[in-house]
């Protein structure tokens, strides 16, 4: 289910979108990831970019997915996030880490569970576009 979450997500997602990701280790994110990466139709199967930082998955799309773990905190433009964004959707793991995010750029989904069976979302977004998107998401998957 959290794969086919994140292919949903890939449905709606444009350019210049922002997906900030959190919860523990093993708690879903990478595995959300590549059901994002398969749904933007990259040939390219999506992996934890944990000792890169950043990952480029190309499809109906371009995808940049930032695994911020082994950072303590970032800025967003110390990432350049901004450069990545004009051309390309971006993912980031753990987006706790990253701070000077305007607000109105991103949604967020919070993994709060790790069982391995049973995962709980909770999704929150501060933008019109970003409930525009989460609306597609759920139209989506209630449709399943």
């Amino acid at each position: 289910m959290t794969r086919r979450l994140g292919a949903a997500v890939a449905e709606a997602l444009a350019v210049g979108d922002l997906i900030g990701l959190e919860g523990d280790l093993g708690a879903g994110k990478t595995v959300f990831t590549q059901g994002i990466a398969e749904g933007i139709g990259s040939n390219e199967p999506a992996t934890s970019p944990s000792f890169v930082l950043i990952h480029i998955y190309t499809g109906r799309i371009t995808l940049a997915h930032i695994d911020l773990y082994r950072l303590s905190s970032i800025q967003a433009e110390e990432l350049g996030l901004d450069d990545y964004l004009t051309d390309a959707a971006g993912v980031v793991e753990w987006v706790e880490r990253l701070s000077g995010l305007e607000p109105d750029l991103w949604i967020k989904f919070s993994f709060l569970s790790s069982e391995p069976e049973r995962r709980r979302l909770e999704f929150s977004s501060l933008s019109e576009r970003g409930e525009t998107l989460l609306a597609a998401v759920a139209r989506t998957v209630s449709n399943d």
